[in-house]
């Protein structure tokens, strides 16, 4: 290899290794915000049955749980990359490459900013490996691959439930299934995934997150009564 080529190739494994220490930094401090976060929460925040809140305060711990949930999974999952990528010198892709709660639609959310090492899966999963196996049978379009992607979550968390509470909820595959809808219906209207105007953000802003209030009971309920974030602390 000439001289020039070996001094570039290093320079290569450099960035990249540089790109596992930042993404173990960011991961770091994710984590030190979520434990002192924690910390400060008082413990009834986190056990106490959403009927036994206002509602203000409900939809309060709804916006906080996701902010924790986030830097939990962000955090955890940046480290892990991070130390993947130094040790075998290959760049990982950002599972949360924009941050979640600016979202200006439930698709621009979920295909975009959140989760997306779990989003290609689902979607590997609905789009080909299952369209593949019923294709004699029954011939799938997009928009019903994409409802099948939240139908797949929906079962996926209901089984986590399952696991950690010992029982079924079907709360969580309400929630998926709904939010699948609501994909199709903004693909439908032809809702922007990247707005362009302020006005547009905005309502676009406002819908998001009055979607993902008025639904957060059907996702997170099921946990707060298995005490799941109770057990954080």
């Amino acid at each position: 290899m000439p001289e020039s080529e070996a001094k570039l190739s290093e320079l290569s494994k450099q960035d990249v290794r540089r790109e596992g220490i930042l993404l173990i930094l960011q991961g770091i401090c994710k984590f030190i915000i979520f434990r002192i976060s924690l910390h400060l929460i008082p413990l009834e925040w986190l056990s106490l049955s959403s009927s036994s809140l206002f509602l203000i305060f409900r939809f309060l711990r709804y916006g906080l749980l996701s902010i924790l949930l986030y830097l939990s999974l962000d955090g955890n999952v940046s480290i892990a990359f991070g130390i993947y990528t130094i040790l075998f010198n290959l760049q990982m892709n950002p599972v949360y490459a924009a941050l979640p709660f600016v979202s200006t639609s439930l698709r621009d959310f979920w295909s975009h900013r959140w989760n997306r090492l779990i989003k290609n899966s689902l979607q590997l999963m609905s789009f080909v490996v299952i369209p593949k196996w019923i294709d004699p049978i029954i011939s799938m379009n997009n928009k019903a691959k994409g409802l099948l992607a939240f139908v797949i979550s929906g079962l996926l968390h209901e089984y986590t439930y399952w696991f950690v509470a010992g029982k079924w909820s079907g709360k969580n595959m309400i929630f998926f299934l709904l939010h699948g809808l609501l994909v199709l219906l903004e693909i439908t209207m032809k809702w922007p995934t990247k707005p362009n105007t302020f006005k547009e953000k905005l309502l676009g802003y406002i819908w998001t997150v009055g979607i993902m209030l008025s639904t957060a009971s059907l996702f997170f309920d099921p946990y707060i009564e298995a005490g799941l974030f109770a057990a954080w602390k």
